[in-house]
């Protein structure tokens, strides 16, 4: 079999195919960098997110099936519970950050990019203007 970490580069690669396909807005302003970053943020959120409920489903089976936890049991699930969900909340933070600063950095271009045609505007209107009212003299 192979290694956790193989395993993971390989469902982050396919997630990231998944990932285009569903945002391809997103492919416009983030790197593949970023790409990389958000897409194994979003796999991370969703494997903890799939921890947390196969561990509430023990629980659940446990008190309806009859076989009780031990009290250790019982006293580490909330832990758990709150680690993995604090996790997912550090994991989806990453992922709004790395989608800001991508959105950030292409507004700095796009305004880079229409405050240059805007002052070629004006240099060409003012140069227009000048040089027609030279000619009527």
């Amino acid at each position: 079999t192979m290694p956790e970490s193989s395993t993971f580069r390989w469902s982050a690669i396919q997630g990231s195919l998944r990932w285009s396909a569903l945002y391809p807005k997103r492919a416009l302003y983030l790197t593949a960098q970023e790409r990389t970053i958000h897409d194994e943020a979003a796999t991370y959120a969703e494997r903890y997110r799939k921890q947390a409920e196969q561990l509430n489903e023990r629980e659940a089976a446990s008190r309806w099936q009859g076989a009780a936890l031990s009290d250790n049991e019982v006293r580490r699930i909330p832990s758990f519970l709150k680690s993995y969900n604090e996790i997912r909340k550090g994991e989806k933070f990453v992922q709004r950050e790395v989608r800001g600063r991508g959105r950030m950095r292409n507004r700095w271009m796009l305004g880079l990019g229409l405050g240059l045609v805007l002052v070629g505007l004006i240099a060409f209107t003012t140069a227009k203007s000048i040089l027609h009212g030279q000619n009527r003299s």
